[in-house]
């Protein structure tokens, strides 16, 4: 499979770049049509089309036809979502690449020192269902990425975040709350510190142990 993405990869940026694809819209045709087109399987159309948005050339949205990308860098950043959101990743691949994203992050955020985390960690400890509990840790998460002051790092994370919360189990384990909320507890406390480092490696901790909490088996 990997020759013949290659080359509708070449097929179809050949087509972008000497016009014969898109139609005046800049929007492209269908997976489906091109699947046709080329004489593939839609996967991979898809997979091309992971290629191309990664290389810059279009722009991939869940939901919607693949367009070319124009210069607007909020289509670049909507892009980048969509690659990691479309893409056929392991969960475990997701998740070492948050770990170093996040350990960033929570390094950044105590550099900082503004970022307010006890709200969220209330929250979770107040949780009775997944979904709350799930929320409540996407809030610690996200402020934490917001509180970096680095909107790379940012879209980064929540991008990360999203294709792994797609994967997460839908239990509610008890025993999966206390160790939550004690390794929140240490990642705030290296960040109210201005810790950095502590932040880091405290976040790191987090994310092996998340990793071990969702492997399979």
């Amino acid at each position: 499979m990997r020759d013949r993405t290659e080359q509708v990869i070449a097929r179809l940026r050949a087509a972008i770049l000497d016009g014969s694809l898109p139609g005046a819209d800049g929007v492209l045709p269908a997976q489906g049509a091109l699947a046709e087109r080329f004489g593939v399987s839609r996967t991979v159309v898809r997979e091309a089309m992971v290629h191309l948005a990664a290389q810059g050339l279009i722009v991939v949205e869940q939901g919607r036809r693949a367009r070319v990308r124009g210069d607007d860098p909020a289509e670049r950043a909507a892009s980048l979502g969509a690659m990691i959101a479309l893409g056929s990743w392991a969960l475990d691949d997701l998740l070492v690449a948050r770990r170093l994203v996040e350990g960033e992050c929570a390094a950044a955020a105590a550099d900082a020192g503004t970022v307010a985390l006890r709200p969220t960690i209330e929250a979770y400890r107040a949780a009775t269902t997944r979904r709350e509990a799930l929320r409540a840790d996407r809030a610690f998460h996200d402020a934490i990425a917001d509180g970096s002051g680095n909107p790379v790092l940012a879209l980064l994370y929540r991008s990360l975040a999203d294709a792994i919360a797609e994967q997460q189990r839908e239990t509610h384990d008890r025993s999966e709350v206390t160790w939550v909320l004690r390794d929140h507890q240490r990642i705030a406390g290296a960040i109210r510190r201005k810790d950095g480092a502590a932040a880091r490696r405290a976040m790191h901790r987090h994310i092996d142990r998340v990793r071990e909490a969702l492997a399979p088996g």
